[in-house]
């Protein structure tokens, strides 16, 4: 049987449509990839490479690896607002958490930015299907907090603000790409006396984008915090 032209544009059309949909169907639940750091699926590697989140998710339920409108809290109503911007070879971004309650708000120090610098992977950083990985220092504040030190206090009308280096964080990719950046949920706590609580209730944060050349930001990752 003779296949005309036609029909085999119409079947490559149909064909790369289908998989067009299905990967940015994909894409709208968890990040399939993940880069920056060079030790993942057991294996050590000499250089950074984008590779697939597929096992990392299987055997890591850290919530940081999922980037779905479902986790956001539903008693979150204090909103954290982020903007960014790119300057002296650094994706650099602002934060600003203000207090509209009658209550002390107490945000332990773990989940948020303090002074410039973050003790854990507080930020959700994707371009596309690609989450950049966290590279930065891991501080262990301990199972409970018992030290004044341990917290971000902010007084009622009052509002905390901070900025923080990303690339000093992450890595960004190669070339210019497109990153939706935004600020994983905030556990805190409005009772002082029970501080060590931190399911009262979540802080969301909006998301921003920005547009970035890896190529041009700094590569220094904090070692310490």
């Amino acid at each position: 049987m003779k296949i005309s032209i036609k029909y085999i544009l119409l079947f490559l059309f149909v064909s790369f449509s289908s998989y067009a949909f299905a990967q940015t169907s994909i894409c709208k639940g968890e990040p399939l990839y993940g880069y920056g750091k060079k030790i993942y699926n057991n294996t050590v590697h000499d250089i950074e490479k984008i590779y697939p989140l597929e096992s990392e998710l299987k055997y890591n339920s850290n919530s940081s690896l999922y980037d779905d409108e479902s986790q956001k809290s539903e008693n979150a109503f204090v909103q954290i607002t982020i903007d960014g911007n790119i300057s002296d070879n650094h994706v650099i971004v602002n934060i600003s958490l203000p207090n509209h309650t009658d209550n002390l708000l107490i945000v332990p120090k773990k989940n948020l930015s303090f002074q410039g610098r973050i003790a854990n992977p507080v930020f959700s950083i994707l371009s596309e299907c690609i989450r950049l990985d966290y590279l930065g220092p891991y501080v262990n504040f301990g199972m409970e907090y018992v030290y004044p030190d341990d917290f971000i206090i902010i007084e009622p009308g009052k509002t905390f603000n901070d900025s923080i280096y990303l690339d000093e964080y992450y890595h960004f990719l190669p070339g210019e790409h497109q990153y939706e950046i935004h600020m994983v949920n905030i556990p805190v706590s409005f009772n002082p006396d029970n501080a060590t609580e931190e399911n009262d209730i979540s802080i969301n944060s909006n998301r921003i984008v920005l547009k970035i050349d890896g190529n041009k930001i700094a590569r220094n990752i904090k070692t310490g915090y």
